[in-house]
């Protein structure tokens, strides 16, 4: 957020990026302030792995060399919504295993976790799959 803001990239900062990034913060410090912190270590893996290669591949695509080759970024957003129905997955085995974890945070970090994947479902549709439907519809414009 900080390089965007920088580079004034100011339409690249959605709600889904700040809400994602300030929810973030906000959870990290509620688990390890009032949770117990291992139980934040699965998902934060997660997340660490996602962001490894979600920055990686930001990093190749300012080689305007590399473009051809980052085909892939679709399959980054698949990636990052297997993330959450993952964590949400975990969450969910948390609770109904009885773990010591407050059924109020379990609903409350359920309800943040759907809130980012339907987030991210609706980047997706208008990243993709509506611009592909786009670009079909132009493409029969041109056939026709």
């Amino acid at each position: 957020t900080t390089f965007m803001v920088l580079r004034k990239r100011d339409s690249h900062i959605t709600f889904l990026h700040v809400y994602h990034h300030v929810a973030m913060v906000f959870f990290t410090w509620f688990t390890f302030s009032y949770i117990k912190p291992h139980h934040g270590v699965i998902p934060a893996g997660i997340n660490v792995f996602v962001h490894t290669v979600m920055y990686t591949y930001y990093f190749l695509a300012t080689f305007p060399q590399l473009k051809p080759y980052l085909w892939w970024k679709k399959h980054l957003t698949k990636m990052q919504l297997g993330q959450f129905v993952i964590i949400l997955l975990y969450i969910s085995l948390l609770y109904y295993n009885g773990c010591s974890i407050s059924r109020a945070f379990s609903y409350i970090w359920m309800f943040n976790v759907f809130v980012i994947l339907l987030l991210f479902v609706n980047f997706y549709i208008k990243a993709y799959v509506k611009s592909s439907q786009d670009g079909e519809s132009k493409l029969q414009d041109k056939i026709s």
